[in-house]
């Protein structure tokens, strides 16, 4: 786990100082979804926080779409729903850029748990690699 959490929020993508990669949809074709336990998410979020409503958290196939023509992997149907997305920083809502990590983390979607880029995997299997010398 510290390696997994250190590499994330330091040298994401093997980039010294930067991290969030995975929750930012930056210049690529990227989208955060499918998020197939959004109701069960967004359950646990409003225990937080009663007022949150889906839309506060998620991006349906209308909206996202059309908020992303430009971008193919959005104009599928199958990608939704999708976490959303903060204009201003092109990160999911939930990503703390302060503490350089998730804000819901016990709570995040079965799509964020699982996730893990190539470049962790390989530094996952890098590790293992040593811990067998």
């Amino acid at each position: 786990m510290e390696i997994i959490a250190k590499t994330c929020s330091t040298n994401c993508y093997g980039i010294r100082g930067y991290h969030g990669s995975c929750c930012r949809i930056e210049e690529r074709n990227w989208i955060m979804g499918p998020v197939p336990d959004a109701a069960e998410v967004l359950q646990k979020l409003q225990k937080r926080n009663p007022d949150l409503v889906w839309e506060d958290c998620f991006v349906d196939y209308e909206e996202g779409s059309a908020a992303y023509p430009e971008r193919e992997v959005w104009q599928h149907r199958e990608n939704y729903p999708a976490m959303r997305i903060n204009p201003t920083t092109t990160a999911c809502v939930f990503y703390n850029e302060s503490v350089r990590g998730c804000s819901i983390y016990a709570e995040r979607s079965v799509t964020c748990r699982e996730f893990i880029c190539g470049f962790l995997k390989s530094e996952m299997i890098s590790q293992s690699a040593l811990l067998q010398l």
